[in-house]
């Protein structure tokens, strides 16, 4: 059963991920949404960035 199992397991993923929508496979009226998603992903991560503290390089 153990094999079975895995293999619809991987399947179901295999599908799940063409179906995912990317710049790739994107119509023209879901790119907006893409790109904003992305400028909200980019926004998080510059949060998470360390904070320069205006010393000198070195």
């Amino acid at each position: 059963m153990g094999k079975a199992s895995n293999a619809r397991y991987k399947a179901r993923k295999r599908k799940e991920a063409a179906a995912r929508v990317n710049y790739d496979n994107a119509k023209p009226h879901q790119l907006a949404a893409l790109d904003a998603e992305r400028e909200k992903l980019i926004a998080a991560a510059m949060k998470r960035l360390p904070k320069d503290k205006g010393g000198r390089d070195r």
